[in-house]
């Protein structure tokens, strides 16, 4: 195993990070504006599913009710801001 074969095993596990912290945000998202229809914030419901990463500020604003969708879009968040970090950490490396 040489150091091209580890540089692709990396790209590999990054990748597959990064697909589960969109996945996990995504089905967040979907659950916060099945949880704004039916708590009646029709408005907040409709922003939502037009700006799709404005639902961290819906679950933020009512935390109370929103606890389940929380774990999955927070959790997503803190996976994609960590592999982004990994990755521009990687990349900024000297050859």
């Amino acid at each position: 195993m040489n150091f091209t074969d580890i540089n692709l095993y990396v790209v590999i596990i990054l990748t597959i990070k990064l697909g589960i912290g969109v996945t996990l945000c995504f089905v967040g998202a979907l659950i916060t504006v099945a949880t704004a229809f039916g708590n009646e914030h029709k408005k907040w419901a409709i922003i939502c599913i037009a700006l799709l990463p404005l639902t961290p500020v819906y679950c933020l604003l009512y935390r109370d009710t929103t606890r389940y969708p929380q774990k999955y879009l927070m959790a997503g968040v803190l996976l994609i801001v960590i592999t982004g970090l990994i990755t521009l950490w990687l990349s900024t490396g000297t050859n």
